[in-house]
């Protein structure tokens, strides 16, 4: 029984050291998950965009890291459980239910225009894709816990995963699977962190589904900042400076994907059916 207990306070404790900065400068603070790795810019657009909103609804809250580098799963219970405050991530069914998201997509949609990373060995297989039934040969690489495993395992399409976010990267180098679909908004921030690989941007198509991106929050940072974060978010759709920022961290690689010219792989069809009939029909 003693062992027991003070097992539990020894485990609670190392989460609390683990999750909590040391912060001696603000009484108001947002603590959200530490990126996993030092180089990863990923999420230096929705840093900038809440600490905008913040602004906006004219609170003076500081917005630090966690201590320790967490998988997706792992942050989104540190958020459920009062460890950390804030995170973002793409809705899905189980997330949208969750009742202290705030209800802006924050990527306004571009999130779900997936371009297709390869290794350049695969050009010329690739270029043989002439219908999105083609798909359905190549294995798509893919974090094990991320929501939009779902619509690839929904449709059918192979897919390997794996929970490690650099282990992805180096399975494509391996030949482990045949392409990585990566969102317009984080492709060539990240072929620019693996200029040694020898990986490249498909020329021709992307993949395309619904996905938002929201903050979602612990209960006691949602009741004390949510409505807040939202009113400052539409505050900066109506000023301008919303889209000011979107084009400074986006404009760039909009012109440089070429999504109107690119074929769609459209994962809100349902293709299987139509794509097994059209198999049956060649042969």
């Amino acid at each position: 029984m003693l062992k027991a207990f003070v097992a539990r306070w020894t485990l609670s404790i190392f989460l609390v050291i683990s999750f909590t900065p040391i912060i001696s400068y603000a009484d108001k603070v947002l603590i959200y998950p530490k990126p996993r790795h030092e180089r990863d810019m990923r999420d230096d657009y929705p840093i900038e965009l809440l600490k905008l909103a913040l602004e906006r609804s004219e609170q003076k809250i500081e917005i630090v890291t966690a201590n320790t580098p967490m998988q997706q799963q792992r942050a989104l219970w540190a958020v459920e459980n009062g460890l950390v405050d804030i995170m973002w991530t793409m809705m899905n069914q189980t997330r949208e239910s969750y009742p202290y998201s705030v209800p802006f997509d924050i990527y306004q949609g571009i999130f779900g225009n997936r371009l297709i990373l390869i290794h350049q060995d695969q050009l010329a297989e690739f270029s043989k894709i002439e219908h999105p039934c083609d798909f359905y040969k190549y294995t798509a690489i893919m974090g094990h816990d991320w929501p939009d495993t779902r619509f690839y395992l929904h449709h059918g399409l192979p897919i390997t995963t794996s929970s490690s976010y650099e282990s992805l990267f180096n399975m494509l180098l391996k030949g482990h699977g045949d392409y990585f679909p990566r969102s317009v908004s984080e492709i060539f921030i990240e072929l620019e962190h693996h200029t040694n690989e020898p990986f490249v941007v498909e020329p021709n198509w992307m993949i395309v589904y619904k996905a938002e991106m929201r903050f979602i929050l612990s209960k006691q940072a949602y009741e004390s900042y949510g409505q807040a974060i939202l009113k400052g978010l539409n505050q900066t759709l109506a000023d301008g400076s919303f889209n000011k920022l979107f084009e400074k961290f986006h404009g760039d690689v909009l012109k440089k994907a070429q999504l109107n010219k690119r074929k769609w792989l459209n994962l809100d069809m349902n293709y299987q059916m139509h794509c097994d009939l059209l198999e049956k029909a060649r042969r």
